[in-house]
């Protein structure tokens, strides 16, 4: 067959060869499809894409050493010609030539000598800038990099984002020594400020660490989040208690042996209570002191604390996510979430989205605690101060927010934000029903909620604290279900505190119209009377 074909029989026969590679039919079946083709014939097919993919790149990805072989003796594929790759967990797929494609399979190595005989590059890039010799050490095939160095190889390629080959092949030290050898160097790092070392860290490789550090690797680079090498041991690995002594063991060696350009006497933290006081251990000896979980804990958030400083995002973070496991164990006395919560406040816009979130969890927390107490199913109840310390901050946030209104209007996000903040005031009002306390507690409360009610935040649709007092949709804040609502003892707090009964909201209805909406009529005969003692 000697005249051209046209495109859709290319089409059609490149599918045919796609089918067979995929399915792993034997050669012969291809070689029946493709003999009586001319040799500028089976090229165009099997450089046609089929999703993306020309025949070559597709029998390389799948490993077919023998189809590969006879694509590239008998029809002459493009071999640096790129096909579409996408591992599952990726969101986005990339470009990269057969030899690339080659370096993550078992019997790689020789698929890569066919195509280094046939002229491919050894230094083929992929869309995102990564090379054959990159992807062979994140394999951690040591044969298959020499070969590639052997055949050319540049050592000193990077990605997009900066990523060397010794940084791909901090799992295995012998790799990175060859590495070294080779002239790789040792303090390369990436757009966010990443090196070797810091990845052998991250990964809990300390021979490599070792290596690393006797090779001249630095460990006072610092990320883009300002973390040293030697740190990072101690923060990756703080919910596997075994690994993480052994680790930080290892960080205050270090840290001892640099101790001049490690020091950062700035940061040394004031023991508070919502460490229980704790101070850090500086000492290998005082670390195997420790034992205690909870004072583990303690240690790691202090750390925390220390090197990214209490304000930091991933700090609150931390602290937040080790309350969450003392609430989660009815702790709340020694729940950390609250002191999170209150650095949160300090730091962000008092109706953004994450310091409401906080407040939301925080007021979650102390009522499931509460209904755990009522049911006995744990020997901690909450205290009046607890409830009050919490109600305090948030009344706080929502007067943060009317501040807002001062400067310009509040976003329809914002607003719905507000309301959260005053729904939970409501939640906490009725959760004061069930705890007791002393006298001048109760009376402080009273006069707390007195102070809200001066306020006089408005919610969605300029609805008061009233209108949502009766509403039963109140009873779920953002996702969390809380407490039920409409509350009798909640309209009735609001009313002897001062709450005006005949505002009224975007809807023209005042509390007592709106109540009517709901079938708890109850509430409504309790506005029908405050609006009489009005």
């Amino acid at each position: 067959m000697s005249a051209e074909l046209s495109n859709s029989e290319i089409e059609k026969i490149a599918r045919i060869i796609h089918t067979c590679i995929d399915e792993d039919i034997k050669l012969n079946k291809i070689i029946s499809v493709l003999c009586m083709l001319t040799k500028r014939q089976r090229k165009s097919i099997v450089n046609f894409k089929i999703d993306g993919r020309p025949a070559l790149y597709f029998a390389c990805s799948k490993g077919n050493a023998d189809i590969v072989k006879y694509l590239l003796d008998e029809c002459d594929p493009d071999v640096e010609q790129k096909g579409f790759f996408k591992l599952p967990t990726w969101e986005n797929g990339i470009e990269a030539p057969s030899l690339w494609c080659a370096t993550g399979l078992e019997n790689g190595l020789d698929i890569i000598k066919l195509l280094t005989e046939h002229g491919a590059d050894v230094n083929g890039l992929t869309s995102v800038q990564s090379t054959p010799l990159i992807s062979a050490c994140g394999s951690l095939n040591t044969p298959m990099v020499e070969y590639l160095m052997e055949h050319g190889a540049n050592i000193r390629n990077i990605t997009e984002k900066g990523y060397p080959c010794l940084m791909a092949a901090v799992d295995n030290t012998e790799l990175c020594a060859y590495l070294i050898s080779k002239g790789a160097s040792v303090n390369a790092s990436s757009v966010d400020g990443y090196t070797a070392l810091h990845h052998a860290a991250h990964s809990h490789k300390l021979e490599t660490v070792k290596l690393l550090c006797r090779n001249g690797g630095s460990v006072t680079a610092k990320q883009t989040i300002k973390k040293h090498p030697c740190r990072s041991l101690l923060l990756e690995a703080d919910d596997d208690v075994t690994n993480c002594i052994l680790m930080w063991e290892t960080a205050l060696r270090l840290r001892n042996e640099v101790a001049n350009t490690m020091s950062n006497p700035s940061r040394n933290l004031t023991p508070v209570s919502y460490f229980q006081y704790a101070v850090e251990v500086t000492s290998v000896d005082s670390l195997r002191q420790t034992t205690n979980p909870n004072d583990l804990y303690m240690q790691a958030l202090l750390k925390y604390s220390r090197i990214y400083g209490k304000n930091h995002p991933v700090t609150i973070g931390k602290i937040i996510f080790r309350g969450a496991l003392y609430g989660d164990n009815g702790c709340y006395q020694r729940c950390v979430w609250k002191y999170a919560y209150t650095l949160r406040l300090k730091q962000d816009d008092p109706l953004n989205a994450d310091t409401i979130q906080s407040a939301i969890s925080l007021v979650d927390m102390i009522c499931e605690l509460e209904t755990k107490w009522v049911n006995k199913k744990t020997t901690e109840q909450m205290q009046m101060t607890d409830v009050f310390d919490v109600f305090k901050m948030i009344v706080r946030q929502i007067e943060g927010g009317k501040n807002v209104l001062t400067i310009r209007p509040l976003s329809i996000i914002e607003q719905g934000n507000l309301q959260c903040l005053m729904k939970l005031t409501l939640h906490l009002i009725r959760l004061f029903q069930f705890i007791g306390g002393s006298v001048s507690e109760r009376v402080d409360f009273i006069e707390q909620v007195a102070n809200l009610i001066q306020l006089d935040p408005r919610g969605s649709n300029n609805q008061t604290l009233l209108h949502l007092a009766v509403d039963p949709s109140i009873t779920k804040v953002g996702d969390v279900s809380l407490m039920k609502f409409p509350s009798v003892y909640v309209v009735d707090i609001l009313l002897v505190c001062g709450a005006n009964t005949n505002t009224r909201n975007d809807d023209g209805y005042d509390p007592l119209r709106h109540s009517i909406k709901f079938s708890d009529m109850s509430s409504g005969k309790l506005i029908t009377r405050g609006k009489q003692l009005a």
